[in-house]
Order: C-alpha cells, then structure tokens, then sequence
C-alpha cells in the first residue's frame, strides 16, 4: 500500500547513508551525525476519514504495513551502524497495542500531535540531547541544558518541541522524498 515497494526503501536509505560517508559522493559530510527516525504507527480509519478524502478513495496506508517499514529503519540502522528513533514502539505501546488508542496520538491518523510528541520525545532526547531521556524532567518553567548548566536533568519543553518537530518533519519529509525517488 505504500508508495515505495519495501526492498526498494531499505536500498535508498542505505544510499542516503552512503551519500553522507562516502568521500567519493559530492554530499559527504563525515561530521554529520545521521539519524534515522521510524514511521509512526497509523491509524486507518483516522486516516480514512480526513476531511481532504473523498468517500470511496482507497486508503494508501496499513499499520502491519507501516510495522514493516519501522522494522526496515531498524534493520537498516543496525547493518549500517546509525542511529535510529523508533518512533512505532513508544507511541503502539503507549495505545495499548491497538489501532483505536492511537487516535490520542495522531492529529489525522498519520502525524504526530502534541500527545504523540510527548510519547515519542525520551528516545529523541537521548539521541539528541546525549540524555537518558527516561530521567529528564520536561519542564516548560525551567532553561534547558542547552542554556543552563550540563549537569540540570532539565530541558524546557519549547526547546525540546522545537528541536524535536523540526527535526522530524524535515528528516521524515527529506527521506520520505528521497526513499520515494529512484537513486
């Protein structure tokens, strides 16, 4: 159901990666630090009735689908020794295992809202920050450690959110192009 067949999409994550190490490729950057994050899990009947969708078009996603290429990220990340944020685990975890439950989590059965932010933000923050997400207190009041002393276990929300979301969405929009092309 999605766009891109799933071998095709491991293959042009693996050339993504190869683009940014490779010495030879004109996009090599070997002091950028590549994260891949996973697709959030969806919710298809959420993602059925968005107002933009006419009754009787054919859906274009499926969880067990969307499941298969969160574990491609996954596998991929292993084999090439990257960085991976599931973003599937925390927030199918957090519905209970259930479609429905994500409702909470998706502001049209696809994107995260602001619930699904605050789901997925720990492993972000580890990743990020260099921070057992875990024992960061997320705290709207307080400076974050980007501002405060290393040594405070709090990061202020706004800076969180901000980094978080632009992060996602122009590393999600950049792969999902990118994984969609032919490389």
């Amino acid at each position: 159901v999605q766009h891109v067949p799933l071998d095709e999409y491991a293959a042009n994550l693996r050339t993504l990666i190869s683009m940014v190490r490779s010495p030879d490729s004109a996009w090599y950057a070997p002091h950028t630090k590549i994260v891949l994050i996973t697709p959030p899990p969806v919710n298809v009947p959420q993602w059925s009735t968005r107002p933009d969708v006419e009754p009787g078009t054919p859906i274009d996603r499926d969880l067990a689908v969307t499941e298969k290429y969160a574990e491609s990220v996954k596998e991929v990340g292993r084999s090439e020794g990257v960085v991976v944020c599931d973003v599937f685990a925390p927030l199918w975890e957090a519905a209970g295992k259930k479609e429905e439950g994500l409702a909470r989590f998706l502001y049209d059965g696809l994107h995260l809202n602001a619930d699904g932010y605050t789901v997925s933000v720990p492993e972000f923050v580890e990743i990020e920050f260099g921070m057992d997400g875990g024992d960061v207190l997320i705290d709207g009041d307080r400076l974050c450690t980007r501002h405060s002393s290393r040594r405070s276990r709090t990061i202020c929300r706004s800076c969180i959110m901000k980094t978080y979301s632009r992060r996602l969405h122009r590393e999600s929009s950049f792969l999902s192009a990118m994984a969609s092309e032919r490389l």
